[in-house]
This record gives C-alpha cells, structure tokens and sequence, in this order.
C-alpha cells in the first residue's frame, strides 16, 4: 500500500496495512498454520470459508510475496510459508489445511521463486540459477516469477 499512500495520501494506509496483518496473524488453519484461500469474518473468529476448498493454494501463495514487496519481512508472519516451502527442495505446493499435506506439487518456476525468494529474505540463501533468468510459462506464475525478480534484484541482490 505504499504506492497508495502516495496517490490518495488522505487515507490511513498504514492503518488498513496493520489491520490486513493482524487479520493475516489470526488466519492459521490446520497443523501447518497457513492462511486458507478464502477467509471467513462472520463470527468472532476467522474461519476457512464454507463452499471453498479447504486449502492453502493458488489465492493464497501470493500473500508472502505482496507482504516483501511492500517491506514487511516479519519473520513471525512469515514463518508457516517459509516451513512449508523449506528444506532443500523449496517445493511450493497447494497444502490441505485439514493435515498440513501437499493435495499438488507447483513445479512452476515462477511458483519455486516464490520459495527462494522468501528463503533469500529471511536466511539470505542464494536465488538458485535457474531461477535468476525468466522464461515465460503461464500468466500466473510468470507474473509471480517477474514480481519475485524484480524485489530480489532492487532489495536483495546479495542473494544474485
């Protein structure tokens, strides 16, 4: 919201940015503690929404990287994405919230730079080679790959 705060400054952005923290700090579901695609506010606490497969997956995979981009590298915050995406395969997938288990493996290189970007923020491990050149595949993971670039590349070259 940064980008916000600077086309409509007559708005608490730093407000609405708290508050999407605070609601994304209680939004952790299952054993692995990640968010669900889509998010229930009707009662007193969060719940996965009815109707909607009980997954972490392809909604929610953007979330770590939206929070670097605009600055927040809060380890707390972060901590579910990076230990599902640990170890040394950096494997993203679409995670059942019921037991924390993969439901699809998202081989994708613009899904895996998601893995080694956060993985570069947060332990300053390098960004595999591989992944430090793009090569378009689908729209969606391909605009992740080149948002994940673009951040590493102006904040984190270090991890190049």
């Amino acid at each position: 919201l940064p980008v916000m705060a600077e086309l409509a400054p007559g708005t608490d952005w730093e407000k609405l940015s708290a508050s999407g923290r605070a609601l994304l700090a209680q939004a952790r579901f299952g054993p692995a503690g990640l968010p669900a695609d889509w998010v229930s506010a009707r009662s007193e606490r969060l719940e996965p929404a009815k109707g909607f497969p009980q997954q972490f997956g392809y909604d929610g995979l953007r979330i770590p990287l939206y929070l670097l981009r605009a600055g927040y590298a809060d380890r707390a915050l972060l901590a579910p994405f990076a230990q599902v995406w640990g170890g040394e395969s950096g494997r993203v997938a679409v995670v059942a919230l019921s037991d924390g288990q993969p439901i699809e493996n998202l081989a994708d290189p613009g899904y895996q730079m998601l893995a080694a970007t956060l993985a570069c923020v947060l332990d300053r491990k390098p960004i595999p080679t591989a992944l430090r050149v793009f090569r378009p595949t689908s729209y969606y993971p391909s605009t992740i790959h080149l948002l994940a670039l673009s951040l590493v590349a102006q904040r984190h070259r270090e991890c190049l």
